[in-house]
């Protein structure tokens, strides 16, 4: 089999390096899961090859729904009659949680019910995106202030009508570079409404509040509301204020508060999130160490890291005792944490959780 080009790609697992022959360092990339054979693979400056044992590759194809959909096969049972876990039963899952952030954002346009889909068929556990509004204040999904990275249009969402937002092509962004011309042909910017419509009860939502208007700000509570959200989605904010006028909305919206970037992780901040009731945060990466991590479990506070794609910092995070990963790739973290055996220490989880009084 050769292992090229954008879709397929090898990657090595930690708990199957011994016995693979596999070095760490040697193959980072996308989607390996189940095959046992020699395999060629495109490397540097020529092909080599290797024997995998029982372990791990098969191609990717473009979209990929189908093999996604085998690598999510084996988190059938965080499923139940159709529903996802609630809040309360993934906070103490003993198990590192997969956040798909923006979807399937490395293989799909983001922010996409396209991205959403593969997200969801791949087995993640929530998915994460971010609202914006338009001129009549319809939530969609949108994580930049303009239109221009992913939609190719000029100005704001919240000077265009729901009409004109319809009208774009949300795939000029993939793969992390902007393209020359939109691919797929069109695919929409979706609606809050239609994410709810096509995903409430299938997984976790891990909702980014982008919402400069109370009017929109009061229709996101709506809807959350409408799609019964209070134990299967929170609202993801960085601003006490915007906490504050979602509570006077609506003080059953479950909240992760964001304070700045890189002081998330800070112990003023973990005890901030555990006053205002949130069982979960969102720290950044590369600020955790083990004894943040300890604190916030003391706190009942589960960490859904930002970010990680790559094999090594799935590491970094699995070895610092972080029990949730955000990511880019969550086909390739699930199958990560498959092939490992995505068992997290007790010591990893959060205590049992008790709502604070906000």
């Amino acid at each position: 089999m050769n292992i090229h080009g954008n879709y397929t790609r090898l990657e090595s697992a930690v708990g199957c390096r011994a016995e693979l022959g596999i070095q760490h360092h040697a193959y980072h990339g996308y989607f390996p899961y189940c095959v046992g054979e020699k395999v060629e693979f495109s490397r540097g400056k020529g092909p080599e090859k290797v024997v995998l044992g029982r372990a791990v590759v098969a191609e990717f194809p473009k979209p990929g729904r189908e093999a996604a959909r085998a690598v999510g096969d084996h988190r059938a049972g965080t499923m139940k009659d159709g529903k996802a876990i609630s809040l309360s039963g993934l906070h103490e899952e003993d198990r590192i949680l997969v956040t798909a952030h923006r979807g399937d954002s490395l293989e799909c346009p983001e922010n996409t019910l396209l991205s959403m889909e593969m997200a969801v068929e791949a087995g993640a556990d929530f998915i994460e995106f971010d609202l914006r509004a338009t001129r009549e204040n319809v939530p969609i999904l949108l994580h930049d202030p303009t239109l221009k990275r992913t939609a190719g249009a000029e100005g704001r969402p919240e000077d265009k009508s729901l009409a004109e937002i319809k009208s774009l092509n949300a795939s000029w962004f993939r793969h992390m570079h902007r393209m020359d011309a939109p691919l797929p042909e069109k695919v929409e910017i979706p609606s809050f409404e239609e994410v709810l419509d096509a995903f409430s009860g299938k997984v976790a939502m891990n909702i980014q509040i982008y919402l400069s208007s109370p009017a929109a700000l009061a229709e996101a509570c709506r809807l959350y509301r409408k799609y019964d959200m209070y134990d299967t989605g929170y609202f993801t904010i960085e601003d006490e204020k915007v906490i504050e006028a979602v509570r006077a909305i609506d003080r059953d919206v479950a909240i992760c508060f964001t304070p700045g970037w890189l002081e998330r992780a800070e112990e003023a901040n973990l005890r901030r999130c555990a006053e205002l009731g949130c069982r979960f945060f969102q720290p950044v990466r590369e600020t955790l160490t083990a004894e943040k991590l300890a604190l916030a479990r003391s706190l009942g506070l589960r960490a859904n890291a930002f970010y990680a794609d790559t094999e090594i910092d799935f590491e970094f995070l699995l070895g610092v005792g972080c029990p949730g990963i955000m990511t880019d790739a969550p086909a390739r973290l699930v199958n990560w944490l498959g092939l490992i055996g995505n068992g997290c220490h007790p010591s990893v989880i959060p205590k049992r959780f008790t709502p604070a009084t906000p």
